[in-house]
């Protein structure tokens, strides 16, 4: 059950997306958006904006100056 509030949503495709919000919180969804899983962010500080250039790389950026590049290995 996530209580953080949402700030960002992008979408790849109909099925496969993010969302970030506060406290450092990253979802993941490939199914449309029916299910989402949490993703490490590295960080508790709000986060507000996110764009993925595939499904494997991205970048989000927060508050104080956080800017993260969301790589999956």
């Amino acid at each position: 059950y996530i209580q953080a509030s949402l700030n960002d949503v992008f979408f790849l495709n109909r099925n496969e997306g993010w969302v970030v919000g506060g406290e450092g919180i990253i979802l993941h969804t490939v199914d449309g958006g029916e299910n989402w899983r949490p993703q490490w962010s590295e960080t508790r500080h709000n986060l507000n904006s996110i764009y993925m250039t595939d499904a494997e790389n991205g970048w989000i950026v927060g508050d104080r100056g956080v800017i993260l590049k969301y790589a999956v290995d």
